[in-house]
């Protein structure tokens, strides 16, 4: 499913397939050059925070966030997700440690594993602003807490009409 990504020309795919029962064996083929995405009637792109907090992590109570800036009126917007990679050293009781302009967003992968957690979420285009949206973290833990992970958590969204009509993705 391509629908998410954003257009592309001359991209590079290879398959690295690797076999369950014989894990030794990894088969890489050679790579295809020339690929495109398919052209298609929506504008897909990729939205990042340039205000990150370092270290961006929450913990004791303490809650960070950043702000992702949208340039499109979200009436325009058909769908859109919020990338984020952590590490998820607990929420403590904070049942649900990640909001997006103040809308609490379920994250039920993260339980405290110690270890990284890459997570796509699908939100509810009413939730976005344009202007700033508000990603936030929060976790009352003693000791570890949650870390975002560099480059940082990221909206992608899918609005209608075409990249090349409308401006190249930042």
């Amino acid at each position: 499913d391509l629908s998410m990504i954003p257009e592309f020309n001359n991209l590079v795919v290879r398959a690295i397939v690797r076999f369950k029962d014989v894990p030794d064996v990894v088969y890489i083929t050679r790579p295809t050059e020339g690929l495109r995405t398919p052209v298609r009637n929506a504008r897909v792109r990729l939205l990042y925070s340039d205000n990150l907090p370092r270290p961006f992590w929450s913990r004791a109570g303490r809650a960070s966030s950043c702000t992702i800036m949208l340039d499109d009126d979200p009436s325009r917007i058909e769908r859109a997700q919020l990338h984020v990679n952590v590490w998820d050293g607990g929420k403590g009781s904070v049942k649900k440690p990640l909001s997006l302009n103040k809308h609490e967003l379920e994250t039920k992968d993260w339980q405290g594993r110690h270890d990284l957690i890459y997570t796509v979420i699908e939100l509810d285009v009413s939730m976005l602003r344009e202007g700033a949206n508000r990603v936030r973290v929060l976790s009352d833990t003693d000791h570890h807490g949650i870390e975002v992970c560099l480059p940082g958590p990221a909206l992608i969204v899918r609005s209608g009409g075409r990249e090349s009509e409308r401006g190249q993705s930042r």
